[in-house]
Order: structure tokens, then sequence, then C-alpha cells
């Protein structure tokens, strides 16, 4: 059974940098290349976000970090 106080979180874009994770957190998070399949990123008003994709070959290629609750 998962534990349900674990989170599996997909860093894209910016946030997965090492220097961005320093200067926002202060640390670098741990996290393993992953990808997102049937996913594109498209723009929002202030950030990209990602959204269902009309082709299934679309991906959002990231980090997989796995948190727990406060960590971040």
């Amino acid at each position: 059974m998962a534990d349900p106080t674990v989170h599996h979180l997909l860093s894209y874009g910016t946030p997965h940098l090492p220097e961005v994770q320093l200067s926002q957190l202060g640390r670098l998070l741990d996290g393993s290349p992953d990808a997102l399949p049937g996913h594109r990123v498209g723009a929002r008003a202030t950030r990209p976000a990602t959204r269902l994709s009309r082709c299934p070959a679309n991906t959002v290629a990231g980090w997989m970090r796995t948190t727990v609750p406060g960590s971040l």
C-alpha cells in the first residue's frame, strides 16, 4: 500500500533548474528524469501550465520529485 503522506510531483521548466531551487527553497530537491505523456505545456495568463493534448504523442519532460507535507 502506498504511503498517503508521500506525494509525487513532476516539475518542468525553470523549477527543476538547480539555481532556481537554491534561490527559492535553499536546497536542491532529489528527483529523476520523467515525463507526462499525452500532455503539452500551454500558456496561461501569468505562467505556463500542463494541459491535456489532443495528440497522444505529446509529452511534457521534467523531473519526478517525491515530497512529504511541509517539505516544500
